[in-house]
Order: C-alpha cells, then sequence, then structure tokens
C-alpha cells in the first residue's frame, strides 16, 4: 500500500471509526454500570488513599458519552485533553493530505512540538496531580 493511500483511508477512515464508536456507544450505554463492576479497583489509590491520574477516567469517558461534560471534567480531566489531542493531530493530517504542493501548509503545526512544551505539559499534568489529590475543587 502506497503512501497516499494509506493516508487519505487515515484522513477519512477517522470520521467512520469515530461513528462506530458512536454506535457503539448506544448499544452498551444501557450496560455500562454492569460493566463498571468487572474492572479492577485501582491498586495504587488501594495503597495509598491518593487518587493517581488515571482514576476515574472510565467513569469519565463513561459520562462524556452520554453527554455530561461538567461530570466528565469531576471524575478526570485527562479524558478530554487526550480527544483534544486527538483532533488536533487529526486537523494537522487532514491539513496536510490537502495541502497539496504548498510548503507552508505541508509545515502546519497545531502545537508546537519542541521541550518547552514538553516541560509545560508535564508541570501541567503534575500541577494536576497535586490540585486533585490535596486542594479539593469539588
Amino acid at each position: 500500500m502506497n503512501s497516499i493511500l494509506r493516508r487519505r483511508l487515515f484522513v477519512y477512515g477517522m470520521p467512520v471509526a469515530i461513528a462506530l464508536l458512536w454506535l457503539f456507544h448506544m448499544v452498551a450505554a444501557g450496560a455500562a454500570a454492569a460493566v463498571s463492576r468487572f474492572f479492577p479497583p485501582c491498586i495504587f489509590y488501594e495503597m495509598t488513599g491518593i487518587l493517581c491520574p488515571g482514576c476515574g477516567c472510565t467513569r469519565s469517558m463513561l459520562v462524556l458519552l452520554k453527554g455530561n461534560v461538567p461530570a466528565s471534567l469531576r471524575y478526570n480531566i485527562l479524558p478530554i485533553c487526550a480527544i483534544l489531542l486527538l483532533v488536533m493531530f487529526y486537523i494537522e493530517c487532514a491539513v496536510r493530505e490537502w495541502a497539496g504542493e504548498s510548503e507552508s501548509r505541508k509545515n502546519f503545526r497545531m502545537f508546537p512540538r519542541n521541550r518547552t512544551m514538553l516541560i509545560a505539559a508535564v508541570t501541567l499534568f503534575g500541577a494536576y496531580v497535586v490540585f486533585r489529590n490535596f486542594i479539593p475543587l469539588f
């Protein structure tokens, strides 16, 4: 498979994948409460009493799929951040695919990829963990 076909499959396949995920949600939404009892408890939380960064992601995604964004943010903010990053990455890929031969569009970036951005992301992630556990807002 050549690279152009691969890129086009990615660009056009992403909306189809999102639609299939939404369909899966519609089928599984009624069984979400029953399924959640099969997930194991967080070992880090059980041992320390401190929420790990991933605690609440499943609940966050379940209520987000139902359309309740504020409740999703209360459980965990990381799934929404991950979705936003995936959407930004998808937009980058789509712009590059449709850019043609334009050099300025081939170098299009939604967010910078450098050491400063990485340090800022790690710092914000650490601050989120501290605020979530030791300065409860909700």
